[in-house]
């Protein structure tokens, strides 16, 4: 084959052969930044559990130096608000005898100093909200208590 041919074929193979790499470039390019974002997200994640686990973890620690059930309720209690970032936290005790739940422990408003709580409750079981969900064991997440037909005011 004359030069002139073969040089024409080769630079066409080499076009082909950049057009191809640059296309490659580009789409590893592409699959680079949605990796990256991948991992921030992971990252926001994992940092979000890993806050969570080490105050579990502070939690399962605490519980072996504490004596009291009340002692109990009000760490775990202010844990919650400081911590988890909570805006209020109540805690509240099962009594057998009157079939009733009752605030053992409260932080922001209930709570104005220590461990003193203003107008304690004692919710029979099955009433309102909070007495229908200790009755039914069963957890709940209500986004605006004032629709439920449960809320009691």
């Amino acid at each position: 084959m004359p030069t002139s041919i073969n040089s024409g074929i080769a630079e066409r193979k080499l076009a082909r052969e950049r057009a191809a790499r640059l296309e490659a470039e580009k789409l590893l390019e592409a699959k680079s930044a949605e990796l990256y974002l991948a991992n921030q997200s992971l990252e926001a994640a994992n940092s979000g559990k890993e806050r969570y686990l080490n105050v579990l973890s502070d939690f399962a620690f605490m519980i072996t130096k504490i004596t009291s059930v009340d002692e109990l309720c009000w760490y775990v209690a202010r844990e919650v608000v400081g911590r988890l970032g909570f805006a209020d936290c109540v805690i509240y005790l099962f009594d057998e005898a009157e079939n009733c739940i009752f605030q053992q422990a409260a932080i922001a408003a209930k709570n104005p100093r220590d461990k003193e709580i203003v107008n304690a409750l004692r919710i029979p079981l099955g009433t309102g909200i909070t007495g229908s969900v200790a009755a039914s064991r069963v957890a709940e997440i209500v986004d605006d208590v004032t629709l439920d037909p449960r809320y009691v005011p």
